[in-house]
């Protein structure tokens, strides 16, 4: 019985031994929450490229043709001032072409039937008229057309036979034989092309007849005289050929030309 007692004891011991040897559940450990880490903040966004700027577009040349109709170019003025309509600067474009129409007095400039204008009464105006009259071309564009419509200019072209309106306007008139020879590189010229006259700078009273930039021979005395009775000056005066004969025996055109002032 003792024995007994004791080995249950021991039996016990045993149990409290083992019991205390057996591990515990731990508990994982678990980390503190963090807080909710904000959004990272989007990237600013990349702006589009800016639209290529366009070129401007050329205007396209525009040809003025030496004559219309077969009728040669006679006059023409480059910058001529006009009277803008009211918005018109909104639908003028370079490269289209203008007519004119006359209405109460009023020389007024079209585009498309579209009024952009109105010329200035004066000389150029009046000559609008005869050209029409006549039916003789006349070609114009816009020059220049300010964006605030405060101003503007027209290039006219007028084209009529010239020969032809020569010799009716100085029918019965006297002709006047140049003097000396045209230059080496004049050329082109016939009956009714207008001149310019210009001093020349080497030799003292003697004056020049220029046609497209070349010399076709000296005003005679003759036209000085006719100059100072009109009291004006010789390059004042206006200068039509008005005749060209080939001499054979000099071998050189002989010019004469009509004059008024």
């Amino acid at each position: 019985m003792k024995y007994l007692i004791i080995g249950a004891a021991v039996a016990v011991v045993l149990v409290l031994i083992i019991a205390a040897k057996k591990p515990k559940n731990k508990k994982m450990a678990v980390p503190p929450k963090r807080p909710p880490e904000s959004p990272a903040p989007a990237p600013a966004p990349v702006p589009p490229a800016p639209p290529k700027k366009e070129e401007a577009a050329e205007e396209p040349e525009i040809s003025i043709p030496e004559a219309v109709e077969g009728k040669k170019l006679a006059y023409h003025y480059d910058d001529v001032s006009i009277i803008p309509a009211m918005g018109a600067a909104g639908i003028v474009q370079a490269s289209v072409p203008l007519t004119f129409s006359e209405h109460q007095g009023t020389v007024y400039v079209l585009q498309r039937d579209r009024l952009i204008g109105n010329l200035k009464e004066n000389r150029i105006a009046g000559m609008v008229r005869d050209w029409k009259k006549n039916g003789d071309p006349v070609l114009s564009y816009v020059s220049r057309f300010s964006s605030d419509n405060t101003s503007a200019e027209i290039a006219i072209f007028f084209y009529r036979d010239q020969a032809r309106w020569v010799l009716e306007r100085f029918a019965g008139e006297k002709q006047y034989k140049l003097t000396g020879k045209p230059d080496e590189f004049a050329g082109g010229y016939q009956p009714g092309d207008a001149c310019s006259i210009e001093a020349d700078p080497d030799k003292e009273d003697k004056y020049q007849v220029i046609h497209e930039g070349a010399r076709i021979g000296y005003l005679p005395a003759a036209a000085l005289t006719y100059a100072e009775d009109q009291g004006i000056s010789p390059e004042d005066l206006k200068v039509y050929i008005a005749d060209v004969e080939y001499d054979d025996e000099r071998e050189r055109d002989i010019i004469h030309v009509y004059l008024s002032v």
